[in-house]
C-alpha cells in the first residue's frame, strides 16, 4: 500500500512529531471499557478537535496501531460511543443517539449519504414507522469474539434470486437458493464502514454455485493477483472476469423475523473498484465483482456482516439505521 493509497481509505495521517500523540489511554477504559478489551492494539492516543458546523469539541481517542481491529479506530457511535457522549455532554446533541443513511457505491444508481448525530431525519421515512430491538452485544458467539461488534442482529434467512436465459429455446429459467435459515441461530454485525458482505463460511461456497448455475461459468473467482498490479482492493470480494456471462441476480435478507430487505442486481453486482497508486478511486474494465467477502474464511475477522452493501438498500426502500440512547436501539422502516 502507498501512502497515497493509505490516507485515501483512512482519512489521512497524524505526525509523530506533533504533541497530539502526548495524549495517555490511561483511563480511556473508564470512559468506554473495550479499549481495555483491545489490548495492545491500542498503544497511543491523540488529543482531537472535531468541527461540527459552528460548534467544536476537545476529546481524546485511541489509535489503533496493530492487529486486525482498525475499524475500532474510526468514529464510534454505538451504545458506549465517547463521541456521542462528549457531544451530549457539551451541550451539543440532545439525546445520544444517531441516524445514518449509507448512500449507495453503485456505479449505476450512486446516492449520497448523510449522518445526523442526536437524532434522525425524518424526511427519509415515506410511510409508517416499524422498530425492533437490536440485540445487546454478546462475544460468546465463537463467530463474533474476535470481533468488537456492538450492534447486533439475529438473521432468520438470506435467500439468492435470479433468473438465467436459455440460448437454446429462449426460456427463462428462475433460480432460488435459501443458504441460510433462522435454525442455523446466526448473528451478525451491523457495521457501517464495511462495505461487503462478510457471510458464514458455510453459505459462501453455495453462492459460489448459485452465479455458476446462473452464467454457466465454473472456473470460480479470480485471484487478487489478476488485477492488483491496477488497483488496490484490501476488501474483496467474489471477483470474476467481464467475460464470466451475464449475470442477472438479487439477494433477499430477512432480519427479526419478517424485517426484510432486497438487494438488487446494481448493488450485489458491480465493476471491480479499488485504488490507483495516487490514492484515487478507480474502477478495473476487466473485471466484476459480487458483493460478497471473498477471502480465507479462516480470517479472525469472518465474522457475519451486514455491511454498505445491506445499509445502502436498508435506506433506499425508506428504512432508516437510528440507534437510540442506553439499551433502546432500533432499525427502523416502512
Amino acid at each position: 500500500m502507498t501512502a497515497a493509497q493509505c490516507r485515501s481509505r483512512r482519512g489521512g495521517f497524524i505526525s509523530q512529531a506533533q504533541s497530539i500523540l502526548d495524549a495517555s489511554t490511561d483511563g480511556l477504559d473508564t470512559t468506554n471499557r473495550n479499549w481495555k478489551l483491545l489490548g495492545n492494539e491500542m498503544k497511543k492516543a491523540a488529543h482531537a478537535t472535531l468541527k461540527l458546523g459552528d460548534g467544536a469539541v476537545d476529546m481524546v481517542v485511541g489509535l489503533i496501531t496493530g492487529g486486525r481491529n482498525f475499524t475500532a479506530s474510526h468514529l464510534g457511535l454505538a451504545s458506549g460511543s465517547v463521541f456521542l457522549q462528549t457531544l451530549k455532554a457539551k451541550g451539543l446533541i440532545a439525546a445520544q443517539s444517531f441516524g445514518i443513511d449509507v448512500g449507495s457505491q453503485s456505479t449505476d444508481y450512486p446516492r449520497r449519504g448523510s449522518l445526523v448525530l442526536g437524532g434522525y431525519d425524518s424526511g427519509k421515512f415515506a410511510s409508517s414507522y416499524r422498530q425492533f430491538l437490536v440485540r445487546t452485544p454478546n462475544n460468546d458467539d465463537d463467530r463474533l469474539i474476535e470481533r468488537f461488534c456492538p450492534l447486533q442482529v439475529k438473521l432468520s434467512e438470506i435467500k439468492l434470486i435470479g433468473s438465467s436465459l436459455n440460448n437454446t429455446n429462449g426460456l427463462t429459467k428462475q433460480m432460488e437458493a435459501v443458504i441460510l435459515t433462522r435454525s442455523s441461530n446466526t448473528v451478525a454485525c451491523i457495521e457501517p464502514y464495511d462495505n461487503l458482505f462478510r457471510l458464514p463460511s458455510e453459505t459462501v461456497k453455495p453462492v459460489m454455485t448459485w452465479f455458476s448455475d446462473l452464467t454457466s461459468y465454473t472456473e470460480g473467482p479470480v485471484k487478487p493477483e489478476k488485477y492488483n498490479d491496477k488497483l488496490l482492493n484490501l476488501e474483496p470480494g467474489l471477483v470474476y472476469p467481464r467475460t464470466a456471462g451475464s449475470f442477472n441476480g438479487s439477494m433477499r435478507i430477512t432480519i427479526d423475523e419478517d424485517f426484510t430487505v432486497d438487494i438488487p442486481l446494481h448493488e450485489l453486482w458491480r465493476p471491480l473498484r479499488g485504488l490507483d497508486s495516487t490514492g484515487e478511486v478507480i474502477l478495473h474494465d476487466d473485471f466484476n465483482e459480487l458483493q460478497v467477502y471473498g477471502a480465507d474464511a479462516r480470517e479472525s475477522l469472518y465474522a457475519p456482516v451486514l455491511g454498505k452493501a445491506f445499509l445502502s438498500q436498508a435506506t433506499n426502500t425508506s428504512a432508516l439505521i437510528s440507534f437510540h440512547q442506553h439499551q433502546n436501539k432500533h432499525l427502523g422502516g416502512k
